[in-house]
């Protein structure tokens, strides 16, 4: 069982305060210091064994720590029973800890404590908004994070809202709040898929074509009201639901790079194999990227793919039928080999426009209006924002009714939001940074305020 006095003593050092009935905390009476412990809590993490589960005192604080919605994330520190089977938490425990993503201390050998502390701190840096990097200062509770370094022209904004998912354990940061919701594997999805005027949380599972639309709220997954599992696509698929026929609604879709067809789930929450509508259209072909947008301000989405192999858009034309079978496809290039295709409107004049970021440069390549080829066109601009290894983000972060030109930054887990204006990061005034919990190279972004 692993030494929960050493894992306190390494979260103290991070600038944590810790209670802990070993280390001092249960002095005279103890149901008064355990309440005392338990009412100055923004975080309890009770590391689950046989022994703690058979503790009256261990039952009662852990109740209280329930009733008076303390945030709980639970450790389990003890592999093999008594009777020699897995130990699981039962009972008591086993009621207040169902649902949880518990944080796994098993068989943790001394020189692994780090690690796996690591880990958990990943889930109070979340719960807390603080950060836990070495050599960085403890600020204070429930204030948003700031970046160490910044580029330069650039300052820090604590008033915009990002959103990441997490694959290990399925967990969610959006702006604050932590929520389990999905598993390693899935793709994330933000969508308001029932038109309640705010997006969902939702994952698409290719393991089993399953989507797991949570219910409104940010409650852990397991404790959360009106969740919808949906079937619709298999593995390899690529989710891209939205609204592709103008009647206001989110149909659930999904891209198969296998055939290049899209796959059009009829209206309702039934799986694919029981709904009525169901659609299936042949648009792109292996290896292509689809990129569904509205490009043509019809209040609908057109199916659309890129080709990394040419750098070419092929837009399908209006209809249900295939590519081959439809009038006034659109083929148009922009782009090369290695790009990452990021259409949208970033001039605020309600027009997507066509665009790629180059990670070799960190350059965004926007097209001017109109189908011409990029060589063609005029009002091509290139604005240079990030460096190789940044994941593009270009969200309307500030309600603005365009996209900013952003990238997200593993390596230090960083936003970097350029200001307005077609100028390079280094000539732009009004750069912002924003720097997310870690752990920053295991997080997908994900779009789901704007």
């Amino acid at each position: 069982v692993v030494s929960t006095q050493s894992t306190g003593e390494y979260i103290e050092s991070k600038g944590i305060p810790v209670w802990m009935d070993v280390k001092g905390g249960v002095t005279g009476n103890i149901n008064a210091a355990m309440a005392k412990g338990v009412e100055g809590a923004m975080v309890i993490c009770p590391f689950m064994t046989e022994l703690y589960e058979e503790s009256l005192s261990c039952e009662q604080e852990l109740n209280y720590a329930r009733d008076r919605r303390v945030d709980i994330i639970p450790c389990m520190a003890q592999g093999r029973g008594k009777q020699g089977q897995d130990y699981r938490a039962s009972g008591w425990l086993g009621v207040i800890t169902a649902g949880k993503l518990w944080m796994d201390f098993r068989e943790v050998n001394p020189g692994q404590v780090q690690v796996q502390t690591d880990k958990l701190l990943v889930e109070v840096a979340a719960k807390l908004q603080i950060d836990t990097r070495p050599g960085f200062k403890p600020v204070q509770q429930r204030a948003a994070p700031k970046p160490a370094t910044q580029p330069a022209g650039s300052q820090n904004s604590d008033s915009f809202q990002v959103a990441c998912f997490i694959p290990d354990g399925g967990m969610w940061t959006v702006s604050g709040h932590s929520v389990q919701c999905g598993m390693a594997a899935d793709i994330p999805i933000a969508r308001d898929f029932f038109n309640e005027g705010a997006k969902r949380l939702a994952v698409f599972r290719p393991q089993n074509g399953n989507w797991y639309i949570k219910g409104a709220g940010f409650n852990n997954w397991a404790n959360t009201p009106g969740n919808t599992v949906i079937q619709c696509g298999m593995s390899g698929d690529q989710p891209v639901p939205g609204d592709y026929d103008g009647d206001g609604t989110v149909s659930l879709v999904v891209w198969r790079p296998s055939n290049g067809v899209w796959y059009i789930k009829g209206p309702g929450n039934t799986h694919w194999g029981s709904s009525s509508g169901n659609r299936w259209i042949q648009c792109g072909m292996k290896g292509d990227i689809p990129v569904p947008m509205d490009y043509f301000n019809e209040g609908k989405l057109r199916m659309a793919v890129w080709r990394p192999s040419d750098g070419y858009w092929y837009i399908k034309g209006l209809g249900f039928q295939d590519w081959g079978k439809t009038q006034n496809n659109i083929r148009i290039q922009c782009g090369t080999r290695g790009d990452i295709p990021v259409p949208g409107d970033y001039l605020g004049d309600g027009k997507v426009r066509y665009a790629v970021w180059r990670p070799s440069n960190g350059n965004w390549y926007i097209k001017g209006p109109g189908n011409a080829d990029w060589g063609a066109s005029q009002g091509n601009i290139v604005v240079q924002c990030g460096c190789n290894g940044d994941v593009p983000v270009p969200y309307d972060f500030f309600g603005e009714g365009k996209l900013r030109i952003a990238v997200y930054r593993p390596s230090n887990g960083v936003w970097y939001v350029k200001g307005t204006g077609m100028s390079h990061w280094g000539s732009t005034t009004g750069n912002k940074t924003f720097q997310g919990p870690p752990p920053f190279d295991k997080q997908i972004p994900v779009n789901f305020f704007s």
